[in-house]
C-alpha cells in the first residue's frame, strides 16, 4: 500500500523520467527530419519514422497515449500496443536494409523481409482476434532484431567505417529490447529498471544511430568526392580523342538524324508517309489554308478485296500488288499533294488548293488507272481495283481527322455502291 506522500512522489518522479525520455525523443525526431530533409538521404527518412514509432510505444506503455491522444477508444487502447510495437520493428528493419545496404547479399535482405512479413502476420493475426499469438509473434519479431548488430559488424568489416556507431547503438538497443521480452515473459521481475531499459535504451541508441548517420554522410561525401576526382581524370584522358572524334562523327550524326527522322515519317514498306506523319503535315496544310483562305480536300482510297489477293497468293505477293498501286497513284497526283498510308491497304491524299469537284475529278483518274494495272508476279497475272471517299475540309470548322472520317463515310458508301467507284462526301 501506498501512502499518498510516497504515492505523490512515486508519481512525480515516473513522469519526470517519461517527459525526459518524450523530450529528448523528440529532439531526435526534429533534428533528424531536419538533416533527412536537407540531405535527402532515404536512410533519414526511414530512421526518423522508427524513432516516431517508438515514442508512440512509449506513450502506449505509460497509458500517455490513452490519457491524450486516443481517450475512449477502448478497441485502439487494446490494439495500439501490437500495432505501435510492430511497426517500430518493422521501420527498423526498413532502416537497417537502407543504412547497411542489405540488397547487395541476397540471403540476408530477404531474411530481413522476411521479418517484415513476420510483423504484417502478427497485425493481421491481432485483426482476426488472435491477440495471444499477435504479442507472441511480435516478441518472437523483437528477438531476432537483437542479432542486427551482426549485420553491422558484417558491414563494418567489408570496409564501411560507419557501420560503427550503429553496431555500437543497436547492441545497446538490442540488450534492452531483450530485457523488455524477458520482462514480458517472465524471467525477470517487472521494476522501475526494467520498465524503463527499452526508452533509456532507445535515447542511447537514439544518440548514436544519429552519429551513425553523420558518418554516413562523410562516407557518401567522400565516396562522391573519389568519384569525382575519377570521373575529372577520365574526362582529361578522354578529351583530346573526343575532340578528334567530334568532327568526324559529325556528319554521321547527321545523315543518320536525317535517315531517323525520313524512317520515323515513312512507311517502311512502301515509302510514302506513315499515318502520323500525314496526320501531322496535313495540320500544317490545314493552318495554311485557313491563313490565305484556300480550298483543301482529302481522298480516301482502300483497294478492293485485297484480303482475297493475300489469302490466295500469299503476302508476299499481296505486298508486291500493293506496292505496283501506290506507284500507279503517285504517277497521278501531284507534287504537291500529300500521300499517305493510314492502314493495311488504306490511303489518304491531302490537295491543296483543290475543291471538291476537282478532288472528285482526280480520284476518277486515279480509281481508272488503278483498274487498267496489271501485276505480273512469275507466271500469274493479277488485277486490282479500289473504292474512293472524296470530301472538301471545312478548314474554318473542323480538322483533318474530322474531314477524313467523312471521306472514310463517303469511301463506305462507294463500297456498299459495288466498289471500284468514288463517292463524294456531303
Amino acid at each position: 500500500m501506498w501512502t499518498p506522500d510516497a504515492f505523490f512522489q512515486h508519481y512525480a518522479k515516473r513522469y519526470f523520467v517519461i517527459g525526459t525520455f518524450i523530450g529528448i525523443g523528440l529532439l531526435l525526431v526534429f533534428s533528424n527530419f531536419l538533416i533527412g530533409y536537407s540531405t535527402r538521404l532515404p536512410e533519414y527518412k526511414w530512421y526518423t519514422l522508427y524513432l516516431m514509432a517508438a515514442m508512440m510505444v512509449l506513450l502506449t506503455n505509460t497509458g500517455l497515449g490513452y490519457r491524450y491522444l486516443w481517450q475512449g477508444y477502448h478497441w485502439f487502447a487494446d490494439f495500439a500496443p501490437v500495432l505501435f510495437g510492430v511497426l517500430t520493428l518493422v521501420l527498423a528493419t526498413q532502416f537497417t536494409r537502407c543504412f547497411l545496404n542489405t540488397r547487395e547479399s541476397l540471403v540476408i535482405d530477404r531474411l530481413l523481409q522476411a521479418l517484415l512479413l513476420l510483423g504484417g502476420v502478427s497485425v493481421f493475426c491481432y485483426l482476426l482476434g488472435g491477440r495471444e499469438y499477435a504479442l507472441k509473434l511480435a516478441l518472437l519479431y523483437a528477438l531476432f532484431t537483437v542479432l542486427f548488430p551482426l549485420l553491422g559488424i558484417w558491414q563494418y568489416k567489408k570496409g564501411r567505417g560507419d557501420a560503427r556507431f550503429y553496431v555500437l547503438g543497436w547492441s545497446i538497443w538490442s540488450l534492452a529490447v531483450f530485457i523488455a521480452v524477458m520482462r514480458n515473459i517472465g524471467f525477470i521481475p517487472a521494476d522501475f529498471v526494467t520498465n524503463f531499459s527499452p526508452p533509456l535504451g532507445l535515447c542511447i541508441e537514439g544518440v548514436l544511430l544519429s552519429l551513425a548517420l553523420a558518418d554516413r554522410i562523410n562516407y557518401l561525401t567522400q565516396e562522391k568526392e573519389t568519384v569525382e576526382l575519377q570521373h575529372i581524370l577520365h574526362l582529361q584522358q578522354e578529351q583530346m580523342m573526343l575532340e578528334r572524334q567530334v568532327s568526324e562523327r559529325t556528319v554521321e550524326l547527321e545523315k543518320a538524324m536525317k535517315q531517323a527522322e525520313l524512317l520515323a515519317q515513312t512507311d517502311s514498306l512502301t515509302g510514302v508517309l506513315n499515318r502520323r506523319a500525314f496526320y501531322d503535315f496535313s495540320e500544317r496544310e490545314v493552318n495554311r489554308a485557313r491563313r490565305f483562305e484556300t480550298p483543301l480536300a482529302v481522298v480516301m482510297i482502300d483497294l478492293d478485296m485485297f484480303k482475297r489477293i493475300n489469302d490466295s497468293y500469299g503476302h508476299a505477293t499481296g505486298d508486291r500488288v500493293l506496292i505496283a498501286a501506290i506507284n500507279t497513284l503517285q504517277t497521278i497526283i501531284r507534287h504537291v499533294d500529300l500521300f499517305g498510308r493510314i492502314g493495311g491497304e488504306e490511303f489518304a491524299v491531302l490537295l491543296p488548293q483543290a475543291h471538291l469537284h476537282e478532288a472528285t475529278e482526280l480520284a476518277e483518274r486515279l480509281r481508272v488507272a488503278l483498274a487498267e494495272m496489271e501485276v505480273k508476279v512469275d507466271e500469274l497475272t493479277i488485277k486490282v481495283t479500289a473504292s474512293f471517299g472524296v470530301a472538301a475540309v471545312d478548314v474554318e470548322n473542323e480538322s483533318v481527322a474530322d474531314a477524313m472520317q467523312r471521306a472514310d463515310t463517303a469511301l463506305y458508301q462507294a463500297k456498299s455502291s459495288g466498289r471500284n467507284c468514288v463517292e463524294q462526301a456531303g
